[in-house]
C-alpha cells in the first residue's frame, strides 16, 4: 500500500467515526425526546384520571343528594296520604252515629 492510500483510508475511517457519532447523538436525542413526550402523555393521562375521579365524586354526591330528596319527598307524602285516610275514615264513622243518634 502507498502512502495515498493510507490517507485516504484515514480520511475514511474519520469520516466513519463522525458519522458514527452523528448517530449516536441522533439515537440520543430520539430517545430524549421519546422519554420527554412518554412523561407529557402520562402526566396527562394522570390528570385526566383525576378530573375523572372528580366527576364521578360529584355525581354520586348530586345522586345522593337527589334520593335523599326523593326519600324526604315520599316520607312527606306518605305522611300526608295517612292522615288524609285518617279523617276519611273519621269522616265515614260520623255519617253512622248521626244515623244511630237520629233514630234515637
Amino acid at each position: 500500500m502507498c502512502f495515498s492510500d493510507i490517507c485516504i483510508l484515514k480520511d475514511q475511517i474519520s469520516t466513519l467515526q463522525a458519522d458514527h457519532l452523528i448517530l449516536k447523538q441522533a439515537m440520543y436525542a430520539s430517545n430524549y425526546l421519546r422519554t420527554k413526550e412518554t412523561e407529557a402523555t402520562k402526566d396527562s393521562l394522570r390528570s385526566i384520571k383525576a378530573q375523572i375521579l372528580k366527576c364521578n365524586e360529584a355525581i354520586k354526591d348530586c345522586s345522593d343528594s337527589t334520593l335523599s330528596i326523593i326519600r324526604n319527598l315520599v316520607s312527606a307524602s306518605v305522611a300526608r296520604i295517612t292522615e288524609l285516610e285518617d279523617r276519611l275514615r273519621g269522616l265515614e264513622v260520623h255519617p253512622l252515629l248521626d244515623d244511630v243518634n237520629n233514630q234515637d
